[in-house]
């Protein structure tokens, strides 16, 4: 003989085969999420991983199209080093610690920009990196370390995962120097003309004054 179900127990059933659906889901190692969107409707999602944990994708730093293409072509760990940890050379005219430590980047085959001081504007610049006034200045990274010492560098350059020896593409060109602080061309006069033009009458130019050999701007010390 067969008694039919009240209704009012019509939807403490249909929970429990709800709950019967997740049990067996969990059963099988995986966990069931209610999702409520905001116009009030109910999904379930299931999630699989140890312990019903998911890992978020890494998500790699952002860079710029002009970096990514420099670094295309590098071995994996150069490429990792040159986007994580960048190098970067400070130099002064007539610095042989300068010149010593650019051949050290070369022959280990790292890719670095270098900037040159070679006027008062890049010697103001200079002094705001907190280098003490002092070349070649090497940044690698967030470290920084001033003046030439070919363990020190090296321990940086290792401590940033760069490959001891080149692996550099043959194909690959170094950066040209460029100055720390690039001047640039004054803006053209409302009427296109430059502001050195002017119809008055140029005064006479003064006769050229001898000056001495050019020294390292700013108080740099090599």
């Amino acid at each position: 003989m067969s008694a039919s179900v009240p209704s009012l127990f019509l939807p403490l059933l249909a929970a429990a085969a709800l709950l019967s659906g997740v049990s067996a889901v969990n059963a099988q190692g995986n966990s069931v999420i209610r999702i409520v969107t905001p116009d009030g409707r109910v999904t379930f999602t299931d999630l699989t991983g140890a312990g019903g944990a998911v890992d978020a994708p890494a998500v790699a730093p952002a860079r710029s199209a002009s970096e990514a293409d420099r670094f295309a072509n590098f071995p994996f760990a150069l490429r990792q080093a040159a986007t994580r940890h960048p190098v970067t050379l400070y130099t002064s005219n007539g610095c042989q610690p300068c010149n010593r430590g650019r051949q050290m980047l070369l022959g280990r085959g790292i890719p670095f920009e270098e900037k040159t001081i070679s006027n008062e504007d890049d010697a103001e610049a200079f002094a705001k990196l907190g280098g003490g006034g002092q070349v070649p200045y090497l940044t690698v990274g967030a470290q920084a370390v001033s003046g030439y010492s070919e363990s020190e560098w090296t321990r940086l350059l290792n401590n940033a995962g760069y490959p001891p020896n080149s692996q550099l593409p043959r194909t690959y060109q170094a950066m040209a120097p460029q100055p720390l602080a690039p001047r640039t061309a004054p803006p053209p006069t409302t009427d296109g003309a430059s502001p050195a033009s002017s119809t008055e009458a140029a005064p006479a130019e003064a006769p050229p004054v001898p000056v001495a050999p050019p020294t390292a701007p700013g108080g740099i010390r090599f």
